[in-house]
C-alpha cells in the first residue's frame, strides 16, 4: 500500500558539484535513524533502500531514496527526479540536501487531487501545499 504521488516537475534546482562530497555524508549519516522501527528494534526509512548508507557517490546515495540527480556538463546538480510511486521519508532526504542546495522547486501531485511542493531556500527546504486553477473558458 501507501501513497501515491507523482512529480509534476522540478524548477530553477543547483547544487553545485564541489558540494557533492559533503551533501552524500550529510545523507549517508541519516543511517544512525528511521521512521519505522523493525521487529528487531533497529530503525528503517519508509520506501527507502538501506545501501544509501554506503554509497560512493551522490548519485548513488539519492538513488536509494528512489530519486534521480541530473547532472549537467560542467558536473553541476540540475534537477532532482522522482522515480517511484508512492510518499516514502522523501522530506528527510530533502532536508538533508537542502544545506547544500544553491535554489530549486520540486512540485508533486499526490492522490484525490492534492498538490505541494518543496522550495530550498537559505539552506533550508519549505513544504507548501496548492492547488491547480483553470481559467474559465471565455
Amino acid at each position: 500500500m501507501g501513497y501515491n504521488m507523482s512529480q509534476v516537475s522540478c524548477s530553477d534546482f543547483l547544487l553545485k558539484k564541489e558540494k557533492f562530497s559533503a551533501a552524500l555524508e550529510a545523507i549517508k549519516s541519516l543511517a544512525k535513524g528511521g521512521t519505522i522501527e523493525n521487529s528487531d528494534g533497529s530503525r528503517r526509512y519508509s520506501w527507502v533502500d538501506p545501501s544509501f548508507a554506503t554509497a560512493t557517490t551522490l548519485e548513488k546515495a539519492i538513488n536509494a531514496w528512489n530519486w534521480d540527480l541530473d547532472v549537467d556538463e560542467n558536473g553541476n546538480g540540475v534537477a532532482l527526479n522522482f522515480n517511484a510511486s508512492k510518499l516514502g521519508d522523501d522530506s528527510i532526504l530533502l532536508g538533508a540536501l537542502a544545506p547544500f542546495v544553491e535554489s530549486g522547486e520540486i512540485e508533486m501531485a499526490g492522490e484525490e487531487r492534492s498538490h505541494w511542493k518543496w522550495v530550498f531556500k537559505d539552506g533550508k527546504v519549505h513544504e507548501f501545499t496548492g492547488q491547480v486553477v483553470y481559467e474559465a473558458m471565455p
